[in-house]
């Protein structure tokens, strides 16, 4: 089967989910060889759709284009590898080198068990996956089966990645996690109400007695999702605190905690549970998401910078493979998952097998 063309002017990091959501909607190894095929059918000026070169105004030849189908494969390649390394077990799939120098990936075989972190990572890939269209959405003429499929799976889409943050949370700071953002599984409807649990909760904090003037009483979570913290023995204020905003979105970059919490989150206390505290972002994509090589800078310092940006804008950034890191962390620190915990990894579990379901279809065309 061949395999579709993703744009050129994705980064690594895209074109790198590209061939997972391939290898994980098919079951099937996609291989360097692969890759390189696609390249050159796009590329290749025998096929006759020949490649301008815009500065000179001249078309490139076979070997230029060649370098660059080899550049391709080889960001690719270092991408995947990054993330194994990264992830060791925790990696979902299986990336092997061959003989010839080239390489292979496919969904790992071992551990046929649930395994949250594993769990955490698929989650994120096909969230992004979706997000970006490379899973496509149906067109009028697709099955109702497959439409009800997509709509499921995007409608779920954030309510699962809360999940899933939420899970390997406490494991940021040795803690606990409370899920706040709407909806919750508490089913507390008001945002009163839902602050008066984590108060509750977090032993320290109190609410005005009257709402704030500017309230409409349709106010769901104050722009904050988990609020994570590590209490001290005493069970005084100054314990770290972690006040999180999960966005499983491309805008994620608009969706700081830091934008609005004081004025739709603190100003409903007369004396709030943390002055100082740490600013997070969960997110499904990669930090390094935007990172490209150029002539002046390498991909890792392009990376960095990235990342320092990023930082300085949202505090704690929360990766994909920091998600799955923390969950391996919680996974080990926690012997035995509560009734809740279990019923949230059931339910990723269920989107996983419904979002599979609607990438294998024919119709659907892995693209970028």
């Amino acid at each position: 089967m061949p395999i579709e063309l993703f744009d050129a002017g994705s980064t690594r990091s895209i074109m790198a989910d590209w061939v997972e959501i391939r290898a994980f909607r098919t079951g099937e190894r996609v291989s360097h060889a692969d890759l390189s095929r696609s390249q050159s059918v796009r590329e290749d000026p025998t096929n006759g759709r020949p490649e301008l070169d815009d500065e000179v105004g001249e078309f490139l030849d076979a070997e230029i284009l060649d370098s660059e189908s080899e550049r391709i494969v080889n960001d690719v390649w270092m991408e995947l590898r990054h993330r194994q390394t990264t992830l060791g077990s925790s990696y979902p799939f299986a990336l092997r080198t061959q003989g010839d120098g080239g390489w292979s990936l496919a969904v790992s075989e071992s551990d046929p068990t649930v395994s949250l972190p594993r769990l955490a990572y698929l989650v994120c890939l096909l969230i992004a996956g979706f997000r970006r269209g490379v899973l496509p959405k149906p067109t009028s003429d697709w099955p109702k089966t497959l439409k009800s499929r997509y709509k499921w799976m995007k409608s779920g889409a954030g309510d699962v990645f809360q999940a899933v943050s939420f899970l390997a949370a406490p494991a940021l700071v040795g803690g606990m996690a409370h899920w706040f953002g709407w909806p919750r599984p508490d089913a507390t409807p008001k945002l009163r109400a839902a602050l008066t649990v984590l108060v509750e909760r977090l032993g320290h904090g109190k609410i005005k007695q009257e709402d704030p003037e500017w309230t409409t009483g349709y106010e769901k979570d104050g722009t904050v999702d988990i609020v994570i913290w590590r209490p001290f023995v005493d069970g005084q204020y100054a314990a770290l605190t972690v006040f999180g905003q999960v966005a499983s979105g491309e805008n994620w970059r608009g969706k700081s905690v830091l934008t609005f919490i004081k004025g739709h989150f603190f100003d409903w206390f007369e004396d709030v549970p943390a002055e100082h505290f740490l600013p997070a972002m969960f997110m499904p994509f990669m930090l390094h998401d935007d990172a490209t090589a150029s002539k002046k800078v390498t991909f890792a310092v392009s990376a960095r910078g990235h990342a320092r940006q990023d930082e300085r804008n949202f505090g704690l950034v929360l990766d994909r493979l920091r998600i799955v890191e923390l969950a391996t962390i919680q996974v080990a620190r926690v012997a035995e998952g509560s009734d809740e915990e279990l019923r949230l990894i059931a339910k990723i579990t269920r989107w996983l097998v419904v979002a599979r379901l609607y990438a294998q279809s024919p119709l659907v065309t892995v693209t970028v």
